[in-house]
């Protein structure tokens, strides 16, 4: 039997990804040099000892609902994203806002990969001038990008593709602040994350539903832009492949009327630009969705008539946004929406196509010259009208100075005559 005694099982190394805290001198240091006022540093301190006293082990941190993580100041309130809810713990909320430099630290020094439902709910991130104290090109890159974009036709200026949104993202979900380190799969993912948005937990508690379409189709443009500048500058190899577009929505349920408006938007389409084309399906839209709820019945075009067409123009004055049922539709929309329909019934009316009437139902008498603000005699009595010249300041007419002029230089050419 052997005497020796065998050494201890060596402990792991621990994982350089999994996150973890800086030594407190670190941070202490860091905040010591940065360009702020000293009450600014005191802040920067006392948050940061905060949030390690809070969270020892960012693992904890991670565990927290995602609403929980991001924080919120006491009294405020956002466009886009939600107020918290009562089960709301304000405390740890305050400590996780005010914790955000230190968050962005430990990102930018590769100690922590913050995942997509934090980076895409927090709203503004300002990691540049942590970047800077840090002696990373960060900001030299993200100008360098844009430079390059401007150069190549791409871009007029550096506000119009929004790099920095897309790529603070990026390098912070990775934990690398090497932009050039940035690969299309992490393009990708962050596409995907973006799209499939209302997967993420929690994000409904931060970001309302009805506003989700919205966001997730400005932040996958910022997205794909960004995928698309790091291919024009040489990092990644190939461009972003486009999304599959999502199918549109039919013009109306029943087959034969839908079967019109899309032939009305196709013959359409070869003479108006995109945008043009845009508000004419929305219009037609409006209209076939009107014909689905207020008139079942009804399968073909050639069954309405012109009472049908008046009904619906005093809808149009009701109708509300599609995506915000709260706000009521512009004027300048109201008159487009009939503006487009009398265009359609004429052109089909014109065409003598199947199942639409024989003469338009629409013209453009009834479309509102000035976006639903019809001129009557009351609103003509009601312009104001200008004051009288006072009396000191009458002026004659230009007929009676124009003559008085024309007299004035035939009398002088008379006594040039006379010398």
């Amino acid at each position: 039997m052997s005497s020796i005694i065998p050494l201890p099982a060596s402990s792991p190394a621990p994982d350089p990804r999994a996150p973890r805290h800086c030594p407190m001198r670190e941070y202490a240091a860091f905040i010591a040099e940065l360009d702020v006022s000293e009450p600014r540093r005191r802040r920067h301190a006392s948050s940061h000892q905060r949030f390690v006293r809070t969270f020892p082990d960012l693992t904890a941190w991670f565990a927290q609902p995602l609403r929980q993580r991001l924080g919120w100041r006491n009294g405020e309130d956002q466009n886009r994203r939600t107020r918290p809810g009562a089960d709301f713990d304000t405390t740890i909320g305050w400590i996780n806002f005010q914790a955000r430099h230190y968050v962005i630290y430990l990102g930018l020094t590769g100690r922590l990969r913050l995942d997509w439902g934090w980076l895409l709910g927090i709203g503004v991130l300002k990691p540049f001038h942590v970047a800077d104290q840090l002696g990373l090109p960060f900001r030299e890159h993200v100008n360098d990008l844009q430079d390059r974009l401007i150069a190549l036709g791409h871009a007029d200026s550096r506000e119009d593709w929004r790099l920095p949104w897309a790529l603070i993202r990026l390098v912070l979900h990775r934990g690398d602040p090497d932009i050039c380190a940035i690969t299309a799969d992490d393009i990708e993912e962050m596409r995907q994350a973006i799209r499939h948005l209302q997967r993420v937990p929690g994000m409904d508690q931060v970001i309302a539903p009805d506003r989700l379409p919205t966001v997730q189709a400005a932040w996958g443009t910022n997205a794909y832009r960004a995928g698309l500048a790091l291919f024009h500058t040489g990092v990644i190899g190939h461009p972003p492949p486009r999304m599959p577009a999502a199918p549109r929505l039919l013009l109306s349920c029943k087959p034969r009327i839908n079967a019109v408006m899309e032939r009305f938007l196709a013959e359409r389409a070869l003479v108006l630009r995109p945008e043009s084309m845009s508000s004419a399906r929305g219009g037609l839209r409006r209209f076939g969705l009107w014909l689905d709820t207020e008139r079942p019945h009804i399968d073909r075009l050639d069954q309405l008539n012109r009472a049908d067409a008046v009904a619906f123009m005093e809808k149009v004055n009701r109708l509300r946004k599609i995506k915000h049922p709260d706000e009521p539709l512009s004027p300048a929309y109201r008159a487009g929406i009939i503006s487009t329909l009398a265009v359609f019934f004429r052109h089909a009316a014109l065409a003598e196509w199947d199942d639409v009437p024989t003469r338009p139902l629409i013209t453009a008498a009834d479309t509102p010259t000035r976006a639903g603000r019809p001129r009557t005699a009351s609103t003509r009595a009601a312009r104001p009208v200008l004051p009288p010249w006072p009396p000191s300041r009458a002026r004659r007419p230009c007929s009676a100075r124009a003559g008085s002029a024309s007299a004035r230089r035939r009398a002088g050419s008379a006594r040039r005559g006379r010398r």
